[in-house]
């Protein structure tokens, strides 16, 4: 199982990934991470990224995915569906030389490699989670910043839930699960596609909720009632 979580800054991933790895500790994560190239190539990022930084990112998402296709259980911190909304977002906004056919190159390399996962957990910002913004090396906290980033995450996970295959290939793709509430409770939400081997659930499991279902689709309401059922 190849499992990444993604969303924007400041909404729990790195906190969410240390609670897994106490629940399923046979997981793992990349001894080499994006963050290294970060760190080595000194590239830019957030509003100050540039096409040079985001297609260096890119590419060491890309060799992160492969290289560690072969592991069991991985789970990582982040992966080119975020480099794809960091990258949208600064062709939007027509900064740092970033074009719309970067956009659709960036697409095209994070498409290839889409295979390489089984899970990837979105984790939204949601006032269920509420998170209060935290200052750290690398993230931008801007609040405008980070709510448009989340909104292009949710747009691409609206893609995969309608399987349009713009951003999501319709084959070969991973299932993508929104994760939401407090800390247990993401946990718990998390527990209904994993089994306690660190293996997912299929339909023949007899799981809570199949990897086909599509939990975005559930109401505001629908949501807060699994959130009540799962703090009993």
């Amino acid at each position: 199982m190849r499992i990444s979580v993604v969303g924007a800054q400041n909404t729990g991933k790195t906190t969410f990934i240390e609670d897994f790895i106490a629940n399923w500790p046979m997981y793992r994560k990349p001894e080499v991470t994006y963050r290294d190239i970060i760190a080595k190539k000194s590239v830019q990022l957030n509003q100050s990224g540039n096409r040079e930084s985001q297609f260096a990112i890119l590419d060491a998402l890309c060799d992160q995915a492969k290289d560690n296709a072969d592991m069991e259980f991985c789970i990582h911190d982040r992966c080119v569906i975020d480099n794809l909304a960091y990258t949208m977002w600064l062709a939007a906004k027509d900064k740092g030389d970033v074009k719309p056919t970067d956009v659709t190159a960036s697409i095209i390399q994070a498409q290839q490699v889409l295979k390489y996962y089984d899970i990837i957990f979105f984790l939204p910002i949601s006032a269920m989670s509420n998170i209060p913004l935290e200052e750290r090396a690398n993230r931008d906290i801007d609040e405008n910043y980070r709510s448009e980033i989340d909104m292009i995450l949710k747009a691409f996970n609206a893609d995969y839930t309608q399987q349009k295959g713009n951003v999501f290939p319709k084959e070969d793709c991973p299932a993508v699960i929104e994760i939401f509430g407090d800390r247990a409770q993401r946990v718990s939400l998390a527990s209904m596609y994993i089994k306690p081997n660190g293996k997912a659930y299929g339909e023949e499991d007899g799981s809570l909720i199949s990897l086909d279902s599509d939990p975005d689709e559930l109401s505001l309401f629908e949501k807060d009632r699994i959130l009540q059922q799962l703090s009993v």
